[in-house]
């Protein structure tokens, strides 16, 4: 059994069709590289949160009051988790060099790296960034350490909310 197409059939969609107005020449054709360009820029905007940069976190203590000086030296204090048989270490950051607070032989050379670099910046002031888990007592002791050096300005920074 054969069946011819009846004109009903060939008159479709096919002939129906308009190459002059499709909708790609209009509005609608820029949608998707406008969402694109919104894509590529969240990236970028987000691209800082999603990298993780190297470094240890120190949380400082929160203040109510602003005040401090311009400083050319920096120190980190911050206390790093022991194993279980050991406690909390407090590790001091001068001039990117590590110094374990519970050692004298380390204590030394940091009173030594702050005397170098006062004698190059007598005027200089200490700012001292101290996480706010670290022990008193060593607080306490690189505080002396830099007053010995020769520091005549030391702040101890803060966070404030």
């Amino acid at each position: 059994m054969n069946i011819a197409p009846t004109p009903r059939d060939i008159t479709g969609l096919r002939t129906r069709y308009f190459p002059k107005a499709r909708i790609c020449h209009g509005f609608i054709f820029i949608v998707p590289w406008v969402n694109m360009l919104l894509l590529v820029a969240a990236i970028l905007a987000l691209e800082r949160r999603i990298v993780l940069q190297p470094g240890v976190t120190v949380n400082l203590p929160r203040s109510t009051f602003i005040q401090g000086s311009p400083s050319d030296l920096a120190a980190v204090i911050f206390s790093a988790p022991g194993v279980p048989s050991a406690p909390r270490r407090d590790i001091v950051f001068f001039d990117d060099v590590r110094y374990w607070a519970g050692s004298e032989e380390d204590m030394k050379k940091l009173g030594q790296a702050i005397a170098r670099r006062v004698r190059v910046h007598p005027a200089s002031s200490l700012v001292i960034h101290a996480d706010s888990r670290i022990e008193h007592a060593t607080l306490v002791r690189v505080l002396s350490i830099a007053a010995d050096a020769g520091v005549r300005s030391i702040n101890i920074a803060t966070r404030v909310d």
